[in-house]
């Protein structure tokens, strides 16, 4: 099978803007903005994969809800 589960659509990615520095530059040239909604549901690696899109002088906006957080 070439399945994917939910951890992958996200540790995939990751590992690719880790480690193929062609493919980060690709996206974060595409990407001027990124919406984080429901930010307080992320998790480490989600944070991660944000931060390898946006890089370091990336823009973005994370909006969420303490009281429905999750991850209590």
């Amino acid at each position: 099978f070439q399945a994917v589960d939910f951890d992958d659509l996200i540790g995939l990615p990751l590992a690719l803007l880790t480690r193929d520095d062609e493919a980060r530059a690709k996206w974060r040239g595409r990407l001027r903005h990124v919406l984080v909604d429901e930010v307080q549901d992320t998790n480490a690696v989600q944070y991660e994969l944000l931060k390898a899109l946006v890089g370091p002088d990336g823009i973005f906006t994370a909006v969420g809800d303490d009281d429905q957080s999750i991850y209590g």
